[in-house]
């Protein structure tokens, strides 16, 4: 095949997302026969597929004719941000910016960057660039709208995962899940469950969507609700201490205090300086009248956290109850 009709071929490939086929057809072609074209398109597949040092180096091949490519940067400043390497992705961004500064998509991503840095200042203004050049670009919505939620600006965040949404509705699952998120710091939870059931709809495998469901079930204290959440993350992630720690909240509010209590012991073997854990396990041990487990219980959140009043006071009350039984 020769190397047009294979540059043809590459784009289909391209377009069913077939990069190890890319990868492997480049490969048996020689070094020295390789055109530009066929090396950037390699450098490409590479990052598709997880190889970014790859990608990297087989741009770095090229690096005498890509000198004046916006693209090139382009490509070698995403290797880079994937292999968590900002400051290299954000110099190689600025220079395709200089020769392109229309280059909507390097806007955005180098305010991925930004944001990995928290520099969230610069992440926004380039978002709203992003969103200047082409503003039905739903990426640059959603990832501005992550940088307002990380900073506590929920309406703010809420607005743009609207935008976002609007001119893809069907499509991502995480758009849903992140409003879904900011709706429920907003206290609206209601509308969280509607959005994480949407994000689930669309993916049932998104199992912080059904995280994040179980949460807001818990907000609207519809415990048995946020017990079958939980119980969907532990099918698919079973290690996730933080998913046996809100289950116990809800199995404690059920008064199934033995489940609660299992589930607190699931969360402390995963992290055992969970203070929070120990404290609402002594708080059932104390109301099962296990008094000598309630006060070791205590004592370890003391010692976790000597100025704990809670704690300081649940203790005495349970060593009295101790003392006169």
């Amino acid at each position: 095949m020769d190397q047009v009709k294979l540059l043809r071929q590459i784009d289909l490939w391209s377009y069913s997302d077939e990069d190890q086929k890319i990868v492997d057809a480049i490969l048996v072609i020689s070094e020295d026969d390789r055109s530009y074209e066929l090396i950037f398109q390699l450098a490409v597949a590479y990052n598709n597929i997880g190889n970014y040092d790859e990608a990297i180096q087989a741009l770095f091949n090229i690096a005498e004719e890509g000198k004046n490519d916006p693209k090139w940067y382009y490509r070698l400043g995403n290797a880079y941000a994937k292999l968590e390497k900002y400051e290299e992705a954000i110099n190689n961004y600025n220079e395709a910016i200089k020769l392109d500064s229309q280059y909507m998509y390097v806007y955005n991503n180098r305010g991925n960057s930004y944001n990995r840095l928290g520099k969230y200042e610069e992440a926004i203004s380039d978002y709203n660039e992003a969103i200047k050049l082409d503003s039905k670009d739903s990426d640059a919505y959603f990832n501005r709208g992550n940088v307002y939620f990380d900073l506590g600006k929920n309406e703010e965040a809420t607005n743009n995962y609207n935008e976002a949404i609007n001119l893809d509705p069907d499509d991502s699952a995480i758009h849903y899940n992140n409003r879904g998120n900011a709706y429920y710091n907003l206290g609206k939870y209601e509308e969280a469950i509607s959005d994480f059931s949407k994000a689930i709809k669309l993916d049932p495998e998104f199992y912080m969507a059904y995280y994040n469901r179980g949460n807001a079930y818990l907000g609207l204290e519809t415990y048995k609700e946020a017990v079958q959440d939980y119980d969907e993350v532990l099918k698919q992630d079973p290690e996730d201490g933080e998913t046996y720690y809100n289950r116990g909240i809800a199995y404690y509010n059920l008064g199934n205090y033995v489940e609660a209590i299992n589930d607190y012991n699931e969360a402390i073997k995963r992290d055992p300086k969970d203070s929070d854990a120990y404290f609402n396990r002594g708080y059932l041990y104390n109301e099962l009248g296990k008094y000598a487990e309630a006060i070791s219980d205590y004592d370890i959140v003391l010692k976790l956290d000597p100025e704990d009043e809670g704690a300081q006071a649940n203790r005495a009350v349970a060593l009295e109850q101790l003392e006169n039984n």
